[in-house]
């Protein structure tokens, strides 16, 4: 019985997906420039930019708006955000980056930042967002991509 426990341990070691030869900090560090270089594509309010981070077939679940699927709704989905009166600027930053032990999805919790002008003058809102990577043909691509605001509910 040992025999066999010790042959499964090691056989599970082996498999694909495993975390041997995983570079933890390197795929977090890739993530995180992934997220910079998105996040000044949409500052930049350069939709088919933004789109090229989405992996095939990518959901988006954004305030007031109903899931987007696949590229021809997400190109909507931030056409029609991006043109909002009064939008100013839009990043974000990751705060934690979570790598699955098979190397090939990740989690990405953290900040986004907003400004808008208004009637009152110039506001900033600090909302959070969840985004689900996918390592695709070596590099990540935007699997989910969700965010919320931080505002109270009327």
């Amino acid at each position: 019985m040992r025999l066999l426990i010790c042959s499964l341990v090691l056989l599970a070691g082996c498999a694909p997906g495993s975390q041997q030869g995983l570079d933890r900090q390197a795929e977090e560090r890739a993530i995180r420039n992934r997220n910079r270089e998105w996040s000044d594509a949409a500052k930049r309010k350069d939709v088919e930019a933004i789109l090229s981070f989405y992996a095939p077939g990518a959901t988006a679940a954004f305030p007031n708006h109903p899931p987007a699927v696949g590229t021809d709704s997400l190109r909507s989905l931030w056409k029609s955000d991006l043109a909002i009166p009064g939008l100013l600027s839009l990043s974000w930053q990751p705060d934690h980056i979570e790598l699955a032990s098979s190397g090939d999805l990740a989690s990405d919790f953290g900040r986004v930042y907003s400004e808008w002008q208004t009637p009152q003058g110039v506001v900033k809102s600090t909302d959070k967002y969840l985004t689900v990577w996918k390592k695709i043909d070596g590099g990540w691509k935007v699997l989910y991509d969700a965010w919320n605001t931080n505002a109270p509910m009327n």
